[in-house]
């Protein structure tokens, strides 16, 4: 097929994905200048010392993390579609969706293998600062510091303990560096990338590489799903199948991601007992809040504490910037696992939502290829979950492991058990997700370029998987809804092709079985489960 020019408004414009994907992109540059901003502020004027509850802090860190996460799902969006697009003009795109931190273009190098990895390090930075942005600062009397455990436990003052807030200037230019290089990788991938479509629906997306010629319908294979279709020579079965394969058997990397995930569920349960080993059961606050680090902290007593200086006799004593700063990074280097568990997570999640959307083609209301990206994520609920999933997950580790200005980087066991139970929900959750076996004939797909390519005979702004006309067996149809037409019956592996056939004369012909792709649409609603053989 001859490459021909398109414009995404041709057919799927869905000017709200780009609108808000632009809409973010400024977003994120003005949180990032502001972060900075603050950093200078922070480092030239007097250090401020607030004073509040434990729960405050952390509701003000939950909404920290709200805003990274709506920071870098906007210009990830962009990446990754920048991604999208470049790996189709390479002829390299067989899906929809992709893991962009692993998958690189070979051409384009805003999405090359150096600047993806710099991209993941960035966004697992913006997470590992957030929650120091705001940082706990306890004093204590610093005559502790020199005294026995047992000296400090007799001592009468060995209960004062002052909580205070600080603004971490570290922790200010490390956010608003982590937003500008998203930003302006995001900004060049715009400027370079040759984007056909906002839209992220797979069809949309399959509609315009079967207009520039890079993928192109492969006949007698309409009727294959995509664990055959990836298989060369692989032609229609015998049997239309009542139930399809789930997304766990269907792509290679979906057994991979899912390994991931369940590894470092294993890390995180190992260093939670690990944790728990070294600081002692008698001594841990069991909370859900993190509690404030008191004078215990300071022998290991409850609390695993990471030093990154040397403590000094005045009561003035006090993280310094640039120990901040290590600590942060060691941090990250732990953030950047989990972020990689939860990319892996957002690839079964978002096939899941190719997969719905393509399922629509057998209902009554037909599927339409116009599916913005927020619309995506509202209406199926395994996206919406995730969604909501990855900011409260963050929050929850920056709690379990965070940067505090009076003792450097602590640990709190029970805080890294409520984030190993939270990450068991999300190994269950994608456990069944990814292992949904969809009823119905029609073939899956799972935003598998080529197979929809195979199916969809004719592209309409709104189309249907049936028939197409009364001739026609398993075609699409008209936007007219024909309640007269007879319903089909379902016969069992054994019944004849000419029992069939003859059954069938006078309305359809079985010679063309299982295309998809105009606006007509018949009574199919009926058809739940199909065996019915064909040629």
């Amino acid at each position: 097929m001859a490459k021909t020019s398109y414009t995404s408004t041709e057919f799927s414009p869905s000017s709200l994905s780009r609108n808000l994907a632009f809409g973010g992109l400024v977003f994120t540059y003005i949180v990032g200048v502001a972060f900075i901003c603050a950093g200078i502020a922070i480092t030239v004027k007097p250090r401020v010392e607030y004073q509040m509850t434990s729960a405050a802090r952390e509701v003000i860190a939950l909404f920290i993390s709200f805003v990274v996460f709506i920071c870098n799902e906007s210009v990830g969006f962009i990446h990754s579609t920048a991604l999208k697009w470049d790996l189709l003009n390479e002829n390299r795109l067989e899906f929809n969706s992709n893991l962009r931190f692993i998958q690189h273009s070979s051409k384009s190098w805003p999405n090359g293998i150096i600047f993806n990895f710099i991209y993941a390090i960035a966004f697992a930075l913006s997470y590992s600062a957030a929650p120091v942005f705001f940082a706990s600062y306890f004093k204590i009397n610093s005559e502790l510091f020199s005294m026995s455990y047992d000296e400090a436990t007799s001592s009468g003052d060995a209960d004062t303990v002052t909580t205070l807030q600080v603004f971490s200037a570290s922790a200010a230019y490390l956010l608003g560096v982590s937003f500008l290089i998203q930003a302006i990788i995001s900004t060049v991938c715009l400027r370079i990338s040759k984007i056909g479509t906002w839209n992220a629906s797979a069809l949309a997306t399959a509609r315009v590489a079967c207009t520039l010629g890079h993928i192109s319908r492969q006949e007698g294979r309409c009727m294959v799903s995509v664990s055959g279709s990836r298989k060369s020579g692989a032609r229609n079965s015998e049997y239309a199948f009542p139930k399809q394969l789930p997304f766990l058997r269907t792509r290679g990397q979906t057994k991979l991601t899912f390994c991931v995930i369940v590894l470092v569920l294993m890390g995180l349960v190992s260093g939670t007992i690990g944790m728990f080993a070294r600081c002692g059961m008698d001594y841990v606050q069991w909370t859900f809040i993190a509690p404030a680090p008191t004078y215990m902290s300071y022998y290991n007593k409850g609390i695993l504490t990471v030093a990154f200086r040397i403590y000094d006799d005045n009561d003035d004593d006090i993280l310094s910037e640039s120990d901040a700063f290590v600590a942060i990074w060691v941090v990250t280097c732990t953030q950047l696992v989990i972020a990689m568990g939860i990319h892996c997570a957002e690839l079964h999640v978002l096939s899941y939502r190719d997969e719905m959307i393509w399922r629509q083609l057998a209902s009554k209301k037909g599927s339409s290829p116009n599916y913005s990206v927020l619309f995506g994520t509202v209406k199926y609920w395994p996206a919406l979950i995730l969604s909501l999933y990855k900011p409260i997950f963050h929050w929850l580790y920056g709690m379990a492991m965070y940067v505090d200005y009076q003792y450097g980087l602590l640990l709190n066991p029970p805080q890294f058990l409520t984030v190993s139970i939270f990450w068991l929900f999300l190994v269950v959750f994608i456990a069944i997700v990814s292992s949904l076996k969809f009823k119905g004939p029609l073939p899956a797909t799972y935003g598998h370029l080529q197979t929809i390519a195979n199916i969809i005979d004719v592209w309409e702004p709104r189309m249907y998987w049936g028939h197409k006309s009364v001739e026609e067996l398993w075609d699409s149809g008209s936007d007219i809804y024909d309640d007269d037409m007879d319903k089909i019956t379902i016969y069992d592996s054994e019944a004849s092709f000419d029992e069939a056939k003859s059954q069938y004369t006078e309305h359809k012909s079985p010679d063309k079985i299982g295309h998809a792709g105009t606006s007509h649409i018949f009574n199919l609603v009926d058809v739940i489960s199909f065996d019915y053989p064909y040629k």
